[in-house]
């Protein structure tokens, strides 16, 4: 559950990882609290979906290859 707007609210959209709710709107964090406790979701996959992003997206070793692959495109393409 998150409040707000902003780069972790556009991740938790697109990964479909949680519920985003206005940030200072009391109603629709309770809708959502009530939603999250009724069932309304698919908890465990919810859940899954955030253990994936964060192994392909937050780990160490992968914010390395990403890095490193970043940086072998722009050598290439400095080359050509």
């Amino acid at each position: 559950l998150f409040a707000g707007f902003s780069e972790g609210s556009d991740i938790i959209k697109k990964n479909q990882g949680g519920v985003v709710v206005e940030a200072e709107n009391p109603l629709q964090l309770k809708a959502a609290m009530l939603d999250l406790l009724t069932g309304k979701y698919d908890l465990k996959n919810m859940g899954m979906r955030n253990r994936k992003y964060v192994l392909e997206h937050l780990q160490f070793s992968s914010i390395v290859k990403n890095w490193l692959d970043d940086l072998e495109i722009k050598e290439k393409a400095t080359l050509n």
